[in-house]
C-alpha cells in the first residue's frame, strides 16, 4: 500500500523474522537512536526513535502483525469505504501506539525505577502520566452502516473498510501542545476563596480554576499537527470479517477502536450490516425463495426448471405433472449458511408463478380442443353466458374508470 510504512525495513528484519529476532533488533536500534544518545542530531533521532517504536509495537503483537501483513496483500474483495471519497488507504494502528519512551522504559524494565533511561540522562517525555487525567467515562460509540449484496453475505470473507475516525493527536498525545503548570491555581486545578461571614466566622470556598479549566495545566505553545485542537480526523482502515450467513442488522464490534473524546476512554466502533436486496432471490431467515414464471401450457404438461443458484451452482430438474399456481418445491440444504451452526444451511424454496395467455378470449376451435382434453368441462347455457357477459362488462368499466 502506498502510504504504509515498511515496519520490517525499519527494524531491519525479514518478513518471516521470529519474535526473538524482532525483540533483539528493537533493543539495538532503540538504544542507538534514543534522543538522549544523539544530542547533536536530536530531531532526526526523535523521528527514528518514534518509527522504531511504532514498528516494534505492531510486529511484536501477533494480531497486529497479522493484520499488517494482510493489509499489504491483495484483498479478497474489492475495497469498500463507509464514506464515498477518493482518499488513499493508509495502514494505521495509531490509536494503540504508546509513547515511545514508555515502550523503551518497559522494555528495559526501568520505568518507575529511574527518571531517565541512561545514567545522567533525563528525557522530557519521561514520567508524564498523571493519575488525575485518567479517563472518567467511555467515549460515544461510532456506528457505520455497511451495505452488502446478498451474495457476499452468502459467501462471506474479509473486507477492508475505510472510515473517518477522530482520535487523539499523536504528536501531542491529545494535550494540544506543550503544557505548563497553571500559575493561577499552582497546578491544583482549583482556587480557594475565604469569605468573612462575621466576627470569628469565615467560609472557605473551592472553585474550579477558570484560567486552566480545572486541568491544572495550560498550553504554552500549540501542537503543529493538530493546531491545539488535541484531535485529528484520520482515515482508519478496518478489516471486517463477514461470516457466511451474516444477516441484515448484524453488528460487528471493534472494541476500543472508535472515536476519542477529551478525558475519556476510547469508544467502540460498530459496523451495522445492511443487506442489498437481490433481484432473483428473497431471503427468509436462513431460507431462500426463488420464483419461476411458467406458461400455462407448460404448467399442464410438465416443465424443466433450470436456473443459477446465488453461489454459482446450476439448479436443474424436471417438474413432471400439473404445476399448481403458487406451489413450491423445497430443496433441502440449498438455502443460506447458518452463521451459528457451521456446515448447516437453510432450504431453497422454488415458487411457481403461472403466466396466463395475454389474449382474453378463445375461439370455438380452441375451446373444443380444451374440452377434448378435459371432458369434465361442459358447455354452459345461454343464460350463464349472458350473466357472465354482464359481469365481464361491469369489470371492464371499473378498469377503465381506474
Amino acid at each position: 500500500m502506498e502510504n504504509t510504512p515498511n515496519y520490517y525495513n525499519i527494524l531491519e528484519v525479514s518478513k518471516d523474522a521470529e519474535p526473538d529476532e524482532i525483540k533483539k533488533s528493537y533493543k539495538t536500534l532503540a538504544f542507538k537512536w534514543h534522543p538522549d544518545k544523539n544530542p547533536n542530531n536530536k530531531e532526526e533521532a526523535e523521528k527514528k526513535f518514534k518509527e522504531i517504536s511504532e514498528a516494534y509495537q505492531v510486529l511484536s503483537d501477533p494480531e497486529k502483525r497479522k493484520e499488517y501483513d494482510f493489509m499489504n496483500s491483495e484483498p479478497l474483495f474489492k475495497d469498500r469505504t463507509s464514506e464515498n471519497n477518493n482518499h488513499g488507504h493508509s495502514f494505521s494502528f495509531q490509536q494503540n501506539f504508546t509513547n515511545p519512551n514508555d515502550i523503551f522504559n518497559m522494555f528495559f524494565n526501568q520505568q518507575q525505577q529511574h527518571p531517565g533511561v541512561f545514567p545522567g540522562f533525563n528525557h522530557p517525555f519521561m514520567n508524564q502520566r498523571n493519575p488525575q487525567n485518567k479517563p472518567k467515562r467511555k467515549a460515544n460509540t461510532k456506528i457505520d452502516t455497511l451495505p452488502f449484496p446478498l451474495k457476499d453475505l452468502y459467501i462471506g470473507g474479509k473486507k477492508k473498510i475505510t472510515t473517518k475516525i477522530l482520535e487523539n493527536c499523536y504528536g501531542c498525545q491529545g494535550k494540544g501542545g506543550n503544557l505548563l503548570s497553571c500559575s493561577a491555581c499552582e497546578g491544583k486545578g482549583v482556587i480557594f476563596h475565604v469569605k468573612q461571614l462575621g466576627p470569628g466566622f469565615i467560609q472557605k470556598i473551592q472553585q474550579s480554576c477558570q484560567q486552566c479549566g480545572g486541568k491544572g495545566q495550560i498550553v504554552s505553545s500549540k501542537c503543529q499537527q493538530c493546531l491545539g485542537n488535541k484531535m485529528n480526523l484520520i482515515d482508519k482502515v478496518f478489516i471486517v470479517d463477514i461470516l457466511p450467513g451474516t444477516k441484515d442488522g448484524d453488528k460487528i464490534l471493534f472494541e476500543n477502536q472508535g472515536m476519542d473524546e477529551e478525558d475519556c476512554e476510547r469508544g467502540d466502533m460498530i459496523f451495522l450490516i445492511k443487506e442489498i436486496k437481490h433481484d432473483k432471490f428473497e431471503r427468509k431467515d436462513n431460507d431462500l425463495i426463488y420464483t419461476v414464471d411458467i406458461l400455462l401450457g407448460d404448467s399442464l404438461i410438465g416443465y424443466t426448471i433450470d436456473f443459477m443458484h446465488i453461489n454459482g451452482e446450476e439448479i436443474k430438474y424436471y417438474e413432471n405433472g400439473i404445476i399448481e399456481p403458487n406451489s413450491m418445491r423445497r430443496i433441502i440444504g440449498k438455502g443460506m449458511p447458518n452463521k451459528e451452526l457451521r456446515n448447516q444451511n437453510g432450504d431453497l424454496y422454488v415458487q411457481y408463478r403461472i403466466q396466463y395467455p395475454l389474449q382474453q378470449k378463445l375461439n370455438d376451435i380452441q375451446k373444443e380442443k380444451i374440452r377434448s382434453i378435459f371432458p369434465c368441462l361442459q358447455m354452459r347455457n345461454e343464460d350463464e353466458l349472458a350473466s357472465n357477459s354482464q359481469i365481464q362488462f361491469r369489470s371492464e368499466l371499473i378498469r377503465k374508470n381506474n
